[in-house]
């Protein structure tokens, strides 16, 4: 057991039926941090967090908790946790955290601030927090580390700097003001850029490489010379978002 683990999870596999809900999955989370666990739906993020907290049985694998294994020292491991949905709930039936939420809002603070405040106040009092949430800016804006899973699989796992570094620099997100351009747009970008381009509806967004040569400008200067108009485009550093596309939406 390394001290430094709050939570170890070593090639943890779950079925149901033939249905493989979690194939061969290793994790491992460090005392005093947030941790983010990411994944579109159905990816096994439930599934993950039910083994974690004993409420399910792996088949196969190894979950240990504070040095405590889930099967063998069950007992053990769910006096390890607190646990809490984000749904909104009426008096007595307040999570922890939401508590923490509107003591802070009678206090002045944004519901924002209020929520940040909440889950960093764990952590300083020495909890480890274990994030789902479907709102990746948020998990982007609390969690230390983030582990993102589909289908069951870890796909990736690092900070948020570091997982948003692997999409790359800067990106050109633009809108054309025509669905029927949308193509001929993107095989322009491709041409010119040899990216890959996502596209949702008319924005089109294409990576930039640093050491491309290619402006913005010349690249307008072509789509209008297509007869093409582009109705706004901007520039921005990559979101995790975007990693989140490129590593399950954009794979499926």
């Amino acid at each position: 057991m390394d001290e430094e683990m709050m939570i170890q999870m070593t090639h943890v596999q779950k079925r149901f039926g033939t249905k493989v809900a979690v194939q061969d999955l290793s994790l491992q989370v460090q005392r005093g941090e947030i941790f983010g666990l990411l994944g579109p739906n159905g990816a096994g993020k439930t599934t993950v967090i039910r083994m974690m907290t004993t409420l399910l049985r792996q088949d196969a694998g190894k979950i240990l908790v504070n040095g405590f294994d889930s099967l063998s020292q069950a007992r053990r491991v769910r006096q390890q946790f607190g646990l809490t949905g984000q749904t909104a709930s009426i008096d007595q039936d307040l999570s922890a955290r939401e508590n923490l939420q509107i003591f802070g809002r009678l206090n002045g603070l944004s519901r924002a601030a209020a929520k940040h405040r909440a889950i960093r106040q764990l952590v300083a009092d020495g909890s480890t927090v274990v994030l789902t949430t479907q709102y990746l800016e948020e998990a982007d804006q609390l969690a230390d580390h983030i582990a993102l899973i589909d289908h069951g699989q870890l796909v990736a796992s690092g900070t948020p700097t570091a997982l948003k570094q692997t999409v790359g620099g800067q990106e050109l997100e633009l809108e054309v003001s025509a669905t029927t351009a949308v193509t001929p747009a993107k095989d322009i970008l491709q041409a010119m850029l040899g990216q890959d381009v996502r596209v949702a509806e008319r924005t089109l967004t294409v990576p930039l490489d640093t050491a491309s040569l290619t402006p913005v400008t010349e690249i307008l200067m072509r789509l209008q010379a297509a007869q093409i108009t582009v109705s706004n485009f901007a520039m921005h550093a990559p979101s995790l978002d975007d990693v989140f596309f490129k590593l399950t939406v954009g794979t499926n």
